[in-house]
C-alpha cells in the first residue's frame, strides 16, 4: 500500500468533530502533496499570509464588526473552508462506525445529525452557497492583483521619467518591505505614507522650477501643445514608422503553461492576449497540455471575469 493508499483509507474513516479534523487531514495532505505546511500563526493578524483559522473583521448591515475565522487562507492564492460530512444513516449505537465511509443498511438506521448529511437537498444547496462564495473571493484577489500591478506600473512609469526617482524614497527595511505598496500602507506602514508623500511634494517643486525655466511637460502634447506637429516633429514620427510591406509577421511563440492558480492564470491569458484574440478555441492550443473542453470553459470563464472588470478592450 502506497503512502497515498494509506491516506486515503485512513481519513475515509475519519468522523468527530470539523475543527478537530480538519488541520491534522490538510497538515498530513500537504506532506502527502509535497507542499509547504501552514507555519505558526504570527500575534499580528495581518502577517498570517499563509495560516490556520485565520481571523478576519467582517461589517454588519448596522455598522457593527463581528470576527470571523477562515478554516485555511494563503495570501494570493486560496480561501479553505472545510465540512465534515456523514452518511444519509449511521447506527449511534455502534462507536466504531466510520462516518464517511459507505455503510450497509443498519438494523435501526438513523438519521445522521450534527454534521453535513450527502446526496440531502441541503448539502448540495451548501455547496452551491460555498462554490459562489469562493469564486467571489476569487474575484477579490484577482481585483486586488490587478490593483498591486497598476500600483507597480505607476511607480516604473515615475522610475522611467526624467527627475526623482521614487525607490531612493521608498523605505526597504521593515516587516512590510517585501510587501506591494498598497499591502504595505493598509497595515498602516506609516514611513512609506510618508515617503511617498515626500516624494510628490519634491516632484512638484521640480515640476514647477522646470515649468519657470519653459520646459513644460505635456500629458497629451497633440491637443495641449501649440507646437505640436510642426514639421520637425511629423519627420521624426515618420522615421519611426514601418512601411506597410516591412511589418513584421507574427510571431508563434512557445506554448505557454497554464498555471493551477487564478491568479497566474490570468497573467498568462494577458500574455497571450497581446498578440491572440480573446476566444477560448484560439487561446487553448497555445497553451501547454491537452487542449480540451473543460481548459476552454475555463478560459472562457476568466475572459468573463477580465471583461467585468474592464480588463478587455
Amino acid at each position: 500500500m502506497t503512502d497515498l493508499d494509506a491516506f486515503i483509507s485512513r481519513w475515509s474513516a475519519s468522523g468527530g468533530h470539523e475543527r478537530g479534523s480538519a488541520q491534522p487531514f490538510l497538515l498530513e495532505l500537504c506532506e502527502i502533496l509535497g507542499l509547504e505546511k501552514p507555519p505558526s500563526p504570527s500575534d499580528d493578524t495581518s502577517l498570517n499570509d499563509y495560516a490556520f483559522e485565520r481571523a478576519i473583521t467582517r461589517q454588519k448591515p448596522d455598522g457593527s464588526t463581528t470576527t470571523n475565522f477562515l478554516d485555511l487562507y494563503k495570501a494570493g492564492h486560496f480561501v479553505l473552508e472545510t465540512k465534515q460530512g456523514v452518511n444519509p444513516t449511521r447506527d449511534k449505537n455502534d462507536p466504531n462506525q466510520p462516518l464517511l465511509a459507505h455503510l450497509p443498511d443498519s438494523p435501526s438506521p438513523k438519521p445522521a445529525k450534527g454534521h453535513g448529511v450527502r446526496g440531502s437537498q441541503q448539502w448540495d444547496k451548501a455547496l452551491t452557497d460555498k462554490d459562489k462564495e469562493i469564486h467571489e473571493k476569487g474575484l477579490v484577489t484577482l481585483l486586488k492583483q490587478i490593483h498591486d500591478d497598476l500600483d507597480a506600473a505607476v511607480l516604473e512609469a515615475y522610475e522611467a521619467s526624467e527627475g526623482l526617482s521614487p525607490s531612493s524614497y521608498l523605505p526597504t527595511e521593515g516587516r512590510t518591505a517585501s510587501l506591494p505598496p498598497a499591502d504595505r500602507l493598509a497595515r498602516g506602514d506609516e514611513e512609506l505614507e510618508q515617503a511617498i508623500l515626500q516624494f510628490l511634494v519634491d516632484l512638484n517643486h521640480e515640476r514647477a522650477a522646470e515649468e519657470a525655466r519653459g520646459k513644460i511637460r505635456y500629458l497629451r502634447p497633440e491637443f495641449q501643445d501649440p507646437n505640436y506637429g510642426k514639421e520637425s516633429e511629423r519627420k521624426e514620427q515618420d522615421d519611426l514608422a514601418l512601411p506597410a510591406d516591412e511589418a513584421p509577421a507574427p510571431v508563434v511563440a512557445e506554448k505557454l503553461p497554464w498555471p493551477k492558480s487564478t491568479v497566474e492564470r490570468v497573467a498568462t491569458l494577458k500574455q497571450l492576449l497581446q498578440t491572440l484574440p480573446p476566444d477560448p478555441v484560439v487561446l487553448s492550443p497555445a497553451l501547454k497540455g491537452s487542449n480540451t473542453q473543460r481548459r476552454r470553459d475555463e478560459i472562457q470563464d476568466l475572459l468573463d471575469t477580465l471583461a467585468s472588470l474592464g480588463q478587455l478592450a
